[in-house]
This record gives structure tokens, sequence and C-alpha cells, in this order.
């Protein structure tokens, strides 16, 4: 990433200095127009309409915005959301929740249009659930957290492969969610690090597309 992209998508997403800028991944929950779920491979509900990972987008994403909204309001720290959902996403779904969760030193947005490269390059916090850009964005440097809150009360893996291989923060419940957003808020210079398990072993396309990211990486610090 250059100097002039950077200051390019900054301007795009109406980035303020001051500002602390987290970009939230969400993940494909719901695929109908009237929040139909789908019952088949990558399904996150069971038959009964309960999600199989004890959570749903909407209840981790307010779960976030209030958090920040409570510290942005302490620490009067301006902070901008910007919330990505995934493509096959219904995003209309996440507007009434973002526009629900607002204060004086709290701006949010649901980006209907944006490329994961731009957000992961203009955010100082990146956070979601499972998506892969979790693990994009961990490798190219950044603080990235994913918030399962409700996985531990459910018998299943963890959908989230930043976490498997350990290159994102987890977090399981409230308290947790609580205590880092004060550290990253409270001390910006002091991010939490992620324990990586094992480096990355991939080859072919995937090598190809890795050296992009650290490069990046690299551009970036």
């Amino acid at each position: 990433m250059t100097e002039k992209e950077a200051v390019s998508w900054r301007e795009k997403y109406g980035l303020r200095a001051d500002e602390l800028t987290i970009v939230f991944f969400s993940d494909p929950f719901y695929v109908g127009p009237n929040g139909e779920y789908v019952l088949n491979e990558g399904t996150a509900f069971d038959a009964e309409g309960r999600s199989l990972f004890g959570y749903t987008p909407e209840q981790i994403l307010g779960a976030v915005l209030r958090k920040v909204q409570w510290i942005s309001d302490i620490l009067k720290q301006p902070t901008n959301v910007l919330v990505k959902p995934h493509p096959r996403e219904q995003r209309e779904r996440l507007w009434p929740l973002v526009n629900s969760v607002h204060g004086p030193w709290l701006r949010s947005t649901v980006i209907e249009n944006g490329s994961a490269r731009e957000l992961i390059a203009v955010a100082d916090i990146v956070m979601g659930m499972g998506s892969v850009a979790l693990l994009e964005a961990a490798l190219a440097g950044k603080t990235t957290m994913s918030v399962e809150i409700g996985l531990q009360t459910v018998n299943t893996y963890d959908p989230c492969i930043g976490n498997v291989l350990g290159y994102t923060i987890p977090i399981f419940d409230e308290v947790a969610l609580e205590q880092i957003l004060q550290r990253i808020f409270g001390a910006p210079g002091d991010q939490p690090a992620p324990t990586p398990r094992q480096p990355l072993l991939i080859d072919g396309a995937a090598a190809r597309v890795a050296g992009v990211v650290e490069k990046c990486c690299r551009d970036c610090s």
C-alpha cells in the first residue's frame, strides 16, 4: 500500500485523523430477504433455526457497538466503526442495529461497497466472527479479534481459521470484550498480540496470495 493509496482510501471512507477506526467483517448467517437460513454445507443454523455457533451477527455486532460506544463516551475518543457485510449476507439486517447504537463520540455505518484490502488498510482494529478476512488482516499486521460470544456454550468447532491457527485474538464473553477494548482505547500503543501456533505451510496459488499480503504488511510497517 502506497501513501497515496492510504490517503485516498481514508478520504473515500470519510475517516478523520483523530478517530480510532474499527472495521467489522460480518458473516452470511442469513441468506434470504426475510431472514431465511440455509441447511447445507456451510450452514449456520440447525433445523429449528438455532445458531450452531451460539451467536448471530446481530448479537455479536450489537455487543461490539454497545461496548465501543460506552468506552468511547467515557474516554471522549472519537471512534468510527465500519461494518462490512459478507457478499452473501442479507445486509439489510445490519442497518437497523447500526443506526440504533450511536453517541457523541461514535460514528458507525454499513459499507455496502469497498474491498477487504482497502478496509483492512485503513483500520486501526479489525473485528468479526469467523470471516477469513480476519486472517488476512492479522497477516497484514493489524490487531485482529474474533468475537464469538456464546461459542463455548455449544458443542461445536471454532469456525474462525484465524483462531485455530493462533493468528487472531479470540473473545468468548463480554467481560473479555470489554477488557480488551479498554486496553486498546486506553493505550493505543500497547496493542495485544496473538500467539500463532505454527507457520502457515502453503504453496502454489495460496503462496502467491500470502506473498501479496506479506508485502502489504511490510509496506504498512
